[in-house]
């Protein structure tokens, strides 16, 4: 080989290595840009983006979900809210590949959904759920019969007396019915796995008369100190259990009282009386001889009713009286009955039916002292102005 050769392959040898070495140095900056550029430029901004759709129904029912709501965003530290239209649908603004689809809807569990990889995402969502159980008020026992109806949410019996209602919204009320119970309602609060309604009995009962079947319609009942009255079919309901006797009242009926018993209808029977009575004025009735006469004659004749002056002619009470205007007029100074409820008992007690006698008309106390109490009601003489006397001396 001459030496002229030999000069060629040296030169063409350092060229190559040159090249190479300038090849290595290329590829070493561009390793340092994308470091440097991964460094100084966020992630986000080098991951692609994309937008991101589809639906959100009812795990259950497979139905769009009112006021579900769709956020993104948060591999970027934000929490932005997409676009969820009435029929379920949602679309997201554009976020990165490696974001998540958060869904959340009142009453349900919440979804946590990957975006990638890129697709129509179908999201059913499980409801939450409570349990409501229908419970006999007065037995504690589950009413196997028992019914419910659910605001903005369903209701489905899992066994008898008890229901399962989802979605479990915050403030959804539960009416829960029975046959023979009145109907309760029930809110959910956030925070029960089950809630028991309690549903009182209906206490029900009628009102008949004895002789001849018939409903005693518009007939006073006592209850609790309450007083009511019958419907037209002599029917009536109970507000709750009575704490006594049930005392029901008629023109031309003796007295009824009824014992309430737990689970049994209320049936009242009318006695109907004819009344014979007699008379004792407001001295007559505390006169002992007197009044042991009317006793003597009403258990040995058809006489079975005693009428009694409560206000006499004068316009003087038998009793002392706690309404203020008894007091103001004087009605109040000559009670004739010290104990009117020992009287009254007794009475009771030797079954006579009691009336008594009002006079309306005649009511000399008031014509005199109404003025006392702003009330001057008085019949006068014109040429005096003074309060109209008749022949007994009462005005």
């Amino acid at each position: 080989m001459t030496n002229e050769t030999s000069n060629v392959g040296i030169v063409v040898g350092r060229t190559r290595r040159q090249g190479a070495r300038r090849g290595i140095s290329r590829v070493a900056a561009l390793v340092v840009l994308g470091v440097v550029a991964a460094t100084v430029m966020p992630y986000g901004l080098l991951v692609p983006k994309v937008t991101a759709q589809g639906s959100i129904r009812d795990a259950h029912t497979d139905q769009p979900i009112d006021g579900a709501q769709v956020t993104y965003g948060q591999s970027a530290g934000q929490s932005t809210p997409a676009t969820v239209e009435p029929d379920g649908t949602f679309a997201t603004g554009r976020t990165p590949l490696t974001d998540t689809l958060v869904i959340d809807a009142a009453g349900y569990q919440t979804a946590r959904v990957a975006i990638w990889p890129p697709r129509d995402h179908a999201i059913r969502l499980a409801p939450r759920s409570f349990l409501v159980t229908a419970r006999n008020a007065a037995t504690g026992q589950v009413i196997p019969d028992a019914e419910t109806r659910a605001s903005s949410a369903r209701s489905q019996q899992v066994e008898p007396g008890r229901f399962r209602v989802e979605p479990a919204r915050i403030g959804a009320t539960v009416a829960v019915a029975a046959p023979g119970f009145r109907e309760a309602t029930a809110t959910f609060g956030g925070d029960q796995d089950q809630i028991v309604v309690d549903l009182q009995p209906r206490l029900v009962g009628s009102a008949v008369d004895s002789a001849t079947g018939k409903p005693m319609a518009k007939m006073s009942l006592t209850v609790n100190g309450e007083t009511f009255k019958t419907g037209d079919d002599g029917s009536f309901e109970l507000g709750g259990p009575p704490a006594g006797r049930v005392r029901a009242l008629a023109p031309g009926y003796r007295r009824a009282e009824v014992e309430y018993v737990p689970g049994q209808p209320l049936a009242i029977r009318m006695q109907p009386i004819a009344v014979k009575a007699l008379y004792l004025t407001l001295y007559g009735i505390v006169d002992r001889g007197l009044r042991q006469n009317a006793f003597d004659l009403i258990e040995k004749t058809e006489a079975n009713a005693l009428v009694i002056d409560v206000k006499g002619d004068r316009g003087k009470l038998t009793y002392r009286s706690a309404v203020p205007l008894a007091e103001t007029i004087g009605a109040n100074d000559e009670p004739t009955i010290s104990n009117v409820d020992e009287l009254i008992a007794t009475l009771r007690q030797r079954n006579i039916y009691t009336i008594a006698r009002i006079v309306i008309f005649k009511d000399d106390m008031l014509a005199r002292n109404g003025h006392r109490a702003g009330l001057d009601v008085a019949v006068k003489n014109g040429p005096t102005e003074e309060p109209w006397i008749d022949g007994e001396d009462l005005a």
